[in-house]
């Protein structure tokens, strides 16, 4: 398997290594803490949700399941829980009525789950193991192989 190592703010920060990475022109970033691509007409697309506790940024990242791509980046912090919330609903109505998974490390997600549900969302929630994270990474790495 093929070992690689990068630094996460150096990638954000640097939209030609983004196009690169993930092999797409129509980057664009005008603000290093949000970057997205129009959706597309009958594609599926999925939201990961990582909530940030006191200084951690809140991320979301939008995938396109149809192509394994990454195709939005959003990350804030200070900012209150409900705006994060109507952020969260306005991408997933952008993006398809995409499903959205929430990191429930720690249990903490389970109101803020509820409330996105409330609003119309469909939202799971994801547990992280040392278990999970070894086989995400090497799902991670088949699909950046172009293998399933």
């Amino acid at each position: 398997m093929k070992t690689i190592d990068f630094n996460v703010e150096t990638i954000i920060n640097d939209q030609n290594l983004l196009r690169e990475l993930f092999n797409c022109d129509s980057i664009f970033i005008s603000d290093e803490n949000s970057w997205f691509e129009e959706p597309q007409s009958g594609h599926l697309y999925l939201i990961g949700v990582d909530l940030g506790k006191v200084e951690d940024y809140t991320v979301l990242t939008i995938m396109d399941r149809m192509t394994n791509r990454l195709v939005g980046f959003w990350r804030v912090n200070g900012v209150d829980w409900n705006y994060i919330k109507q952020k969260i609903h306005d991408y997933a109505e952008k993006y398809n009525f995409a499903l959205c998974t929430v990191d429930a490390t720690g249990g903490a997600s389970s109101a803020f789950t509820e409330d996105l549900m409330s609003m119309g969302v469909s939202v799971g929630e994801y547990v992280y193991t040392n278990k999970s994270k070894i086989a995400l990474i090497d799902k991670l790495g088949n699909l950046m192989q172009g293998t399933k």
